[in-house]
């Protein structure tokens, strides 16, 4: 399947168990202390609309989860509203809401932490077709459709009571379909951003036991090229609690092609 302008709205659901629909955007200030992620989840089986949000500024975190009945023709409630100005280009995209400060915690803290943002993105590449390569490779269990990118972001981050103006760089993915992903016992994902946006790397190394697939790619408003290689060197920390890893891509061996290695 390529990429069309269409897909980057809603999806009707298709055929196959787990089907569901994801949305997921994240953002980081030039500051380096302010941001925002977010996360949406169209889960047909259940019925159900899933929305993440959580934001940051300044040592300080808020985030909210909101589940509401799946409205199959629309993301815009759960506090969610949204614009696609270009396909697969520009995005105004919005949150508001109520949670609690930290990220996702149970906790008894009542829910009146007020969570939100209100930002335009921009991204002057092509988003980078990760199905492509899941399909080159035979890669078991992803059988759905994926594509990722990186953008310019600016607008308002709230946390809080504070409200923001902030801009910065940022990722943003879309995925749909049919996907099985619990038998990975190790994942690296590292979608990466540079130059003001226009720069912006997709890398992924799964592992069943011996299995490993691992592949990574520059896309930047020229085209894009794909690596046959991912390498992750964790400097402090572990595979978990890391605070600082080395990334680094192979050599390349053109469009859509992986490399398996057991």
């Amino acid at each position: 399947m390529s990429l069309e302008t269409a897909d980057d709205d809603l999806h009707p659901r298709g055929a196959g168990d787990h089907y569901g629909e994801n949305y997921l955007f994240a953002g980081l200030a030039d500051t380096s202390d302010t941001g925002f992620y977010f996360h949406t989840g169209r889960l047909f089986e259940i019925g159900t609309y899933e929305v993440h949000v959580a934001t940051f500024a300044g040592g300080t975190t808020a985030s909210c989860l909101v589940r509401e009945d799946l409205d199959e023709k629309s993301m815009q409630s759960a506090g969610v509203s949204y614009e696609i100005i270009e396909p697969m280009h520009e995005w105004r995209l919005a949150f508001s809401g109520l949670g609690r400060s930290g990220v996702f915690l149970a906790t008894d803290e009542q829910v009146a932490t007020p969570v939100g943002f209100d930002i335009t993105l921009r991204s002057a590449a092509e988003p980078f077709d990760m199905a492509s390569v899941f399909r080159t490779a035979t890669f078991g269990q992803m059988l759905g459709e994926h594509y990722e990118q990186g953008f310019r972001w600016e607008g308002q981050v709230t946390v809080g009571e504070r409200v923001l103006p902030v801009s910065g760089l940022g990722v943003r993915d879309h995925s749909w379909g049919s996907r099985h992903m619990t038998a990975h016992n190790t994942t690296w994902w590292a979608p990466s951003t540079f130059d003001d946006g226009d720069v912006f790397y997709a890398s992924l190394d799964m592992r069943r036991g011996d299995l490993r697939k691992s592949f990574s790619s520059r896309t930047d408003p020229a085209g894009e090229t794909v690596f046959d290689e991912f390498q992750v060197v964790v400097r402090e920390g572990d595979q978990v609690t890391y605070n600082r890893a080395e990334l680094t891509f192979g050599g390349e061996i053109g469009r859509a092609s992986c490399r398996e290695r057991v």
